[in-house]
């Protein structure tokens, strides 16, 4: 039996490698957002730390203390309004990569379908040579016995 050979084979396989180059930009840039996240929650847990915690013998009246910890509150949350803004570009990206890897693996899915369609086609198609040339052989032996025997 013959083998199948799909003509399209190389760019099916140039389609399939961009979209594992797509599904790689996707996984870096949500694993970005997700570091991005974490580091705003460990902003707001220092923050609410900050403020609301106090040590042993720590005492709310001093004011030194109390400027000390405002600024640093302060510094806290500045940095995650920028670690915010940082996080809604990365979304945005993040949503741009989504669409290019659903462009890239409809377009890889889509030589793919028709590759199997070829293949089934195919073997469907060697199936029937098959039995076509075991009828022709059949038929032939029974001739030539046929004949002998008469």
């Amino acid at each position: 039996m013959r083998e199948f050979h799909f003509r399209l084979q190389s760019i099916l396989d140039v389609r399939r490698y961009e979209e594992d180059q797509r599904r790689l930009e996707l996984g870096m840039i949500s694993s970005r957002c997700a570091a991005l996240q974490r580091e705003i929650d460990h902003r707001r847990n220092l923050r609410y730390r900050a403020l609301t915690v106090l040590e042993p013998g720590e005492r709310l009246e001093d004011p030194g203390f109390r400027a000390a910890q405002a600024a640093y509150a302060r510094r806290l949350a500045n940095e995650m309004a920028r670690l915010e803004r940082d996080l809604r570009s990365a979304e945005e990206e993040r949503l741009e990569a989504v669409e290019r890897y659903r462009v890239a693996r409809r377009n890889a899915d889509v030589l793919n379908r028709l590759r199997e369609r070829r293949a089934t086609a195919f073997r469907r198609k060697e199936k029937q040579d098959e039995y076509r040339r075991m009828d022709e052989i059949a038929m032939s032996r029974r001739m030539r016995h046929g004949s002998a025997i008469q």
